[in-house]
């Protein structure tokens, strides 16, 4: 797997960048919500956007269960609390994102759920993504120095 042998400032490095494409689509999505507000039939581009956002965060989340995960868990006596409020995020995330493929993935949603499901997408997903910056990927947490015991002697 790619992400075998990855130190966790590498998988903390990852994740970041992931973060930031992420934000990037956002901002794209949020100008075609935009342009969307001012011409309603502008709405293809935004529908477009929304359902790739899709795959994008899902292939992020399952890189944060294989790398992230487990890097928390060992990180310090606190990594299984982490661990599970990772699985927790990841668990809704999943979710919302099936119900935006649901309703949206037929080509027929209306305007108003267009841009509702912007509004909403873009202001859940940064928040979740500074939560974890916040809380999970900080360098002090995503360290690659060993701690030892002391006992070796």
């Amino acid at each position: 797997m790619e992400h075998e042998g990855l130190d966790p400032s590498e998988v903390r490095a990852r994740v970041l960048s992931e973060h930031e494409a992420i934000r990037e689509r956002l901002r794209v999505i949020e100008g075609h919500a935009e342009r969307v507000r001012e011409e309603p039939t502008l709405r293809g581009p935004l529908q477009h956007a929304l359902i790739a956002l899709v795959p994008v965060v899902r292939a992020h989340a399952d890189f944060e269960d294989v790398a992230l995960a487990p890097a928390l868990l060992e990180a310090d006596a606190f990594g299984d609390v982490r661990t599970d409020r990772l699985a927790e995020h990841h668990e809704r995330l999943r979710a919302d994102m099936e119900r935006l493929e649901a309703e949206l993935g037929d080509g027929e949603a209306s305007v108003a759920s267009l841009l509702a499901w912007s509004r909403w997408m873009t202001l859940r997903l940064r928040e979740d993504m500074a939560d974890e910056e916040r809380h999970l990927l900080r360098p002090d947490i995503l360290r690659d120095d060993i701690v030892t015991s002391g006992l070796d002697g």
